[in-house]
């Protein structure tokens, strides 16, 4: 999911960094903040057939609204493939929204009357550009309350997160790609001089991984075209 909330609740959020991520652990999994945009605008697009929110900020235009993805980690050990529960979520999803993503003030997703902070502040996705429908239809219970606890907890230093105004919007999706199999070094297999890095892979999970990957690669292919001997000024420079 995506929360989107008055912009002063950005400002406090990044008071624990750019773009804190802040978990709530439930005991089986948790709930993490991801991607936080401040002063910018939900957007939607399209990943095959699959409607996804996320946000973006434009420093000439800035907008009174903050968002920030409210994710929920699928653990491993419970599933074989997680891409197979975020198809069976979207395919729920998609029939609500008809094309259109799906939305729902936070004030009836915590099942409790909130104060309102801000009445200059408006969604930059409402309807209807936006379905609402009551999003407990569409994701699992523990998603739910795993999302609520972590948007009580953020509240106790970014209060205005939790108001009257915020809206929240789904399916918002982190790492989505499969996996390549790849030979060591990022190789493609069976191609000859060709690797694959960076989060196109499916298995960095974050820029210093995303990035040590190319490091990776590019020393291997280094190596291939000096015949296994890098220069030690090259070597240094990666």
């Amino acid at each position: 999911m995506r929360i989107e909330f008055p912009h002063f609740g950005g400002s406090q959020m990044r008071e624990a960094g750019d773009n804190p991520k802040i978990k709530f652990s439930d005991g089986t999994s948790y709930a993490k903040t991801h991607c936080l945009v401040h002063k910018g605008r939900v957007f939607y697009y399209y990943l095959d057939e699959h409607c996804l929110v996320d946000a973006h900020a434009v420093r000439d235009f800035p907008t009174r609204a903050s968002s920030v993805n409210m994710l929920y980690r699928i653990p491993a050990g419970h599933v074989r493939d997680p891409l197979v529960v975020f198809g069976a979520i979207s395919t729920i999803a998609r029939e609500f929204g008809e094309g259109l993503p799906l939305s729902q003030p936070l004030e009836a997703l915590m099942g409790r009357r909130l104060k309102a902070v801000d009445g200059s502040y408006a969604p930059t996705l409402p309807p209807p550009e936006s379905r609402e429908v009551d999003l407990t239809y569409v994701f699992p219970e523990r998603i739910v309350s795993a999302i609520r606890e972590l948007v009580t907890r953020l509240a106790d230093f970014a209060p205005s997160i939790l108001s009257r105004e915020a809206m929240v919007y789904a399916p918002a999706v982190q790492w989505v790609m499969p996996r390549l199999k790849l030979d060591r070094h990022f190789a493609v297999p069976r191609a000859q001089r060709a690797w694959c890095i960076g989060d196109a892979t499916g298995t960095t999970a974050g820029v210093l991984p995303a990035a040590v990957s190319g490091i990776v690669a590019a020393r291997d292919a280094l190596t291939q075209m000096k015949g296994g001997e890098i220069q030690d000024r090259i070597w240094g420079e990666l």
